[in-house]
C-alpha cells in the first residue's frame, strides 16, 4: 500500500504516522498474521519512501537492478571481499555500485537483523519496480 491510497494526506504534517500503524488501526493487517521480519520490512520499506525518498519513481530509474545487487550485499553475513587473504570466506572484489553514493553503504555500522531487514525492503522495492514495468510493457 502507498500514501496514495490515504488520499492527499502529506507525510510532513505533524499528526502523520506511518501507513503500517493506520493499516493495523483499520484492521487490514493484523501484526499476528505476519511475523516480527515482516512487519519490520514493511516498516524499513515505508521509511525508505517517506524519510529517504525514494519512491517508486525513483526506484524505476534503477533498471540496472542494482536495488537487487544492494540488498544481495546487505544479506550477505560477511563481506564479500577482503585485503587479505582468508581461509574461510571466498575473496571477491566488493560490487557496491559505483553509482550508489559511499554514504548509503552502511554495511559496517549495523547490526546483522537491521542488515537483513533493510535487504528484504530492498528486494520489496526491485519486485515492486520488475511489476510496474511488465506492467507498462503490457500496455504498450
Amino acid at each position: 500500500m502507498s500514501l496514495e491510497a490515504w488520499g492527499d494526506e502529506n507525510p510532513d504534517d505533524a499528526d502523520y504516522y506511518s501507513w503500517s500503524e493506520r493499516a493495523m488501526e483499520a484492521g487490514w493487517i493484523d501484526p499476528a498474521d505476519y511475523s516480527p521480519g515482516v512487519i519490520a520490512i514493511l516498516q524499513e520499506r515505508e521509511r525508505q519512501e517517506t524519510e529517504e525518498g525514494w519512491t517508486p519513481e525513483h526506484d524505476d530509474q534503477h533498471t540496472d537492478e542494482t536495488l537487487a545487487l544492494v540488498a544481495a550485499l546487505y544479506a550477505t553475513p560477511f563481506r564479500l571481499f577482503s585485503q587479505e587473504s582468508s581461509e574461510d570466506h571466498v575473496l571477491f572484489e566488493d560490487p557496491w555500485p559505483s553509482e550508489w553514493d559511499d554514504e548509503w553503504d552502511k554495511r559496517d555500522q549495523l547490526d546483522r537483523r537491521r542488515k537483513l531487514v533493510i535487504a528484504g525492503a530492498l528486494i520489496a522495492a526491485e519486485i515492486d519496480r520488475l511489476d510496474r514495468a511488465s506492467k507498462r510493457d503490457s500496455t504498450s
